[in-house]
């Protein structure tokens, strides 16, 4: 590959250990990463602010791609969004209601609405604060505007639980897709991680030779096909594990942030 200049990182079962610990050495590595003019990028299905409550006061340093692509950042700078219209989003919230069990999230381009949270119990909100820091309570049946996805938490088994029967609902403009153990994001079918990568190299002029790639769940596969090199840690899907270039450590052993700083090392100091 070419020389490196741009890393991209998924963040829950990735870059993040348990407990979504950002790992003691990322600061270093992003300093290692600016030394050398390296972008850094953080890909997620989490909303802007639950990236940025990640990283502390580095998060303005970065891009984020947001919301499975759907989003993207410069820091506060939104550079970039993709929506869907309220005619595609509110079927899929009343069909979600009527799974138990199920917690439905619209979000906007930095907010999330969510219907009765008063109701959660303590391990929902936990949960729900991973991704979501702050939410607004509201009646999505009043809700008129676009959204950029409404999301679906579900605590146990949702891939075969929840998706089967939010698949039924999948369009032209609307798709369906399992982005966590635990989580559902339905969007725009043109939007994924891999297509918001696509976007920051139109936006920064950096080309697929010049990206490194890390990721670990189905949503996080399409970015492979815009890298020269992507590593998925040993504790990630299996089917990430087969699309990437190489398997590294698990995500408990900041296997990441490990990597990124054996390649700039690698690429030395310029």
């Amino acid at each position: 590959m070419d020389e490196i200049r741009l890393v991209v990182s998924d963040l829950d079962g990735c870059l993040l250990g348990e407990g979504s610990r950002l790992p003691a050495q990322f600061p270093e590595a992003l300093t290692a990463m600016q030394n050398r003019q390296v972008i850094f990028a953080a890909a997620s299905g989490r909303s802007m602010p639950g990236v940025a409550s990640v990283f502390g006061n580095l998060w303005e340093k970065m891009i984020m791609i947001t919301d499975n692509g759907a989003c993207l950042w410069r820091g506060r700078e939104r550079l970039w969004a993709d929506t869907i219209p309220r005619s595609e989003w509110y079927p899929v919230v009343t069909r979600a209601r009527a799974i138990p069990g199920t917690v439905v999230i619209a979000c906007g381009y930095s907010e999330a609405y969510i219907e009765h949270p008063e109701t959660m119990d303590e391990r929902t909100v936990r949960e729900l604060r991973k991704y979501y820091p702050a939410w607004e309570s509201a009646n999505l049946d009043e809700m008129m505007g676009d959204m950029v996805k409404i999301a679906v938490m579900y605590l146990g088994d949702i891939e075969h639980v929840v998706y089967p029967v939010l698949r039924e609902l999948e369009t032209d403009i609307l798709s369906v897709r399992v982005t966590a153990p635990t989580w559902m994001d339905i969007f725009d079918p043109r939007v994924s991680n891999g297509t918001g990568l696509a976007r920051v190299h139109e936006l920064l002029s950096v080309r697929p030779e010049e990206t490194v790639v890390f990721g670990d769940y189905l949503n996080d596969r399409p970015m492979a096909e815009h890298a020269a090199k992507s590593f998925a840690p040993s504790n990630a899907h299996p089917q990430v594990q087969r699309a990437f270039s190489e398997v590294i450590g698990p995500n408990t052993e900041d296997s990441v942030v490990r990597k990124i700083l054996s390649l700039m090392v690698s690429q030395g100091e310029c």
